[in-house]
């Protein structure tokens, strides 16, 4: 991944649109969700806060990829948290090592800033990405998909 980064959004503010077009598209479009509403949970992300985050992948100014750390991103289960959340490839950039870039700076990243545990929920098609990289299985076939968790 020559000359490609990860970087904070806070650092690359002008991804916001792009971010938050992608997110919007990849999971909430179809629950009916405005991409307005979802531009307003990434820019929360903007603040001075530790948690949410959002990273960008971008390589020579142009987007690649996103993952966000956020507080819940699954409702029925309140217990678990902080989550790795919304990590996005442009289809055309997988299988290149961006999802595995993003995955590991927002790990580590919860992990800086004093989580002892990160959890994430995936497709079942997605699950032999994390399961490869150390994500150790929670729950399975939570409304469709699986909850994954790692320690610090």
């Amino acid at each position: 991944m020559d000359r490609s980064i990860v970087s904070d959004l806070r650092d690359v503010p002008q991804f916001v649109d792009v971010v938050s077009e992608r997110i919007w598209r990849e999971w909430w479009f179809q629950q009916g969700s405005t991409q307005a509403e979802i531009r307003a949970r990434v820019e929360e992300s903007l603040d001075a806060r530790l948690i949410p985050f959002t990273l960008v992948a971008h390589r020579e100014g142009v987007f690649v990829g996103t993952a966000s750390v956020i507080e819940n991103d699954f409702a029925t289960r309140p217990r678990y948290g902080p989550w790795v959340a919304a990590v996005f490839v442009e289809p055309e950039r997988r299988g290149q090592g961006f999802g595995t870039a993003l995955v590991t700076a927002a790990t580590e990243t919860g992990f800086l800033i004093g989580a002892d545990r990160l959890y994430l929920c995936a497709a079942p098609v997605n699950a032999p990405f994390y399961e490869r990289r150390g994500w150790r299985l929670t729950e399975a076939d939570v409304e469709g998909l699986s909850i994954y968790e790692k320690s610090g």
